[in-house]
């Protein structure tokens, strides 16, 4: 009974999005102006949030869309209860779209990685190869990654907490985000079950016996930011999305239920006022990782996903 209690406490009355979120956003289609850059990059463009660079041609179509994505995501944190858009402070960031792997890390991103929010120079790095060509595409899915873009983007927007939270939410948060794109800028939170199951499932496949295996909570809870880059950069690629399908777990759970979610908004602005690296950051208080585990196993046993921790 005491664990049927503890389970019932996670789950949320009904499949619904967080309370005060949209059920669904659609974005208004992004004015592009052509620019001309020092660079010389395929493509040099802005929009009203946003530069952009491409080493990559694109055709009208393509670079429309990838603006009007580009534009939801402010649009978005800006309707959200939590969350707001907060850039660092300067001129309009750079998206910058490299040519490919090399390009990449040229520029400063890490192995392992197919993006990368440098919030010191305000600009979001997407490799074009990886984002225009996925490697999870299939037969019936060969759009670009749009959900790549959404994530890095909810960095730069999330650019005030980042100093003063832990990379598990996040990343947590940007992964939330993801899961409810449903391509072009457009979001659906009306069933967070499903996108979560969805999104883990393309991203990554359950084991050969149905369980998705996922780090340990001790491990993800602990994490600072260069355990994150490091465990992405050494990981073997299959591996590689588990610590961000647990941080999406983790950060549903913190979005379940009115004390849950008034507790992440306190967290989210004790993290926004965190200013002293020397002090340690606010912790976002949560049962014991072992029991969290064993709660966050049952609960979504029921929705879809069979998770093991190790």
């Amino acid at each position: 009974m005491k664990h049927l209690a503890l389970l019932l406490a996670l789950a949320p009355a009904v499949h619904a999005g967080p309370e005060g979120w949209p059920r669904e956003f659609r974005p208004k289609p992004a004015k592009v102006a052509i620019v001309e850059a020092p660079e010389q990059p395929a493509v040099a463009c802005e929009t009203a949030h946003f530069r952009l660079h491409s080493d990559t041609a694109l055709d009208r179509d393509s670079l429309q869309r990838f603006a009007t994505t580009l534009e939801a995501v402010p649009q978005l944190l800006d309707r959200l209860p939590l969350l707001d858009w907060q850039p660092p402070a300067g001129p309009k960031p750079l998206i910058d779209l490299c040519r490919d792997e090399d390009a990449f890390h040229d520029r400063g991103g890490p192995e392992g990685s197919a993006g990368y929010y440098d919030g010191r120079r305000r600009r979001v790095l997407i490799r074009a190869d990886l984002f225009l060509h996925p490697p999870n595409a299939g037969r019936l899915r060969t759009a670009p990654d749009e959900d790549l873009l959404v994530h890095e983007l909810s960095h730069l927007g999330m650019h005030r907490i980042l100093a003063g939270a832990r990379p598990w939410l996040t990343e947590g948060l940007a992964e939330y985000l993801a899961a409810a794109h449903t391509g072009g800028g457009r979001f659906d939170f009306r069933d967070p079950h499903r996108n979560i199951r969805d999104h883990i499932r393309k991203y990554l496949p359950p084991e050969s016996d149905g369980r998705t295996v996922l780090p340990r909570l001790a491990s993800v809870l602990s994490t600072d930011g260069q355990g994150w880059i490091d465990t992405n950069t050494f990981s073997p690629a299959g591996a590689r999305y588990r610590p961000y399908a647990a941080a999406l777990i983790l950060t549903h759970y913190h979005l379940s239920g009115p004390d849950r979610r008034e507790a992440l908004q306190k967290h989210l602005a004790a993290a926004a006022a965190h200013r002293d690296r020397r002090k340690p950051r606010p912790v976002l208080a949560s049962p014991a990782p072992e029991k969290l585990e064993e709660l966050l196993a049952r609960y979504w046993s029921s929705h879809g996903i069979r998770l093991v921790f190790r």
